[in-house]
């Protein structure tokens, strides 16, 4: 009913085994996902850094993209609706598949 409950040592080599499956480079959408992930992350946090309120100076104060909310929310609906119908279309592909 309950899992046994291993001793550290087990422990420490189990998570190491796990990352190393995880981080293998054949097989595993992670070393991939992490390439692509990690440059954008440092990109968009060095602008974050440099530009703090969304604005660059070329643009004045008030032209940051950030600044405006109607352009920010269009923007996220899109991409939310975007979201929601290409998941609905996968899920009726995958229940499709199943079912014949």
């Amino acid at each position: 009913m309950f899992a046994k409950v291993s001793k550290s040592s087990e422990w420490g080599k189990k998570t190491l085994f796990e990352w190393t499956i995880l981080c293998r480079c054949s097989g595993v959408v992670f070393p991939m996902s992490m390439l692509c992930a990690v440059p954008n992350a440092v990109i968009a946090g060095v602008l974050q850094r440099v530009w703090p309120n969304g604005s660059m100076s070329l643009f004045g104060e008030d032209g940051g993209i950030l600044t405006e909310t109607i352009v920010w929310s269009g923007f996220t609906f899109l991409l939310g609706f975007l979201v929601v119908f290409r998941t609905s279309q996968s899920y009726a592909r995958w229940w499709e598949g199943c079912s014949a």
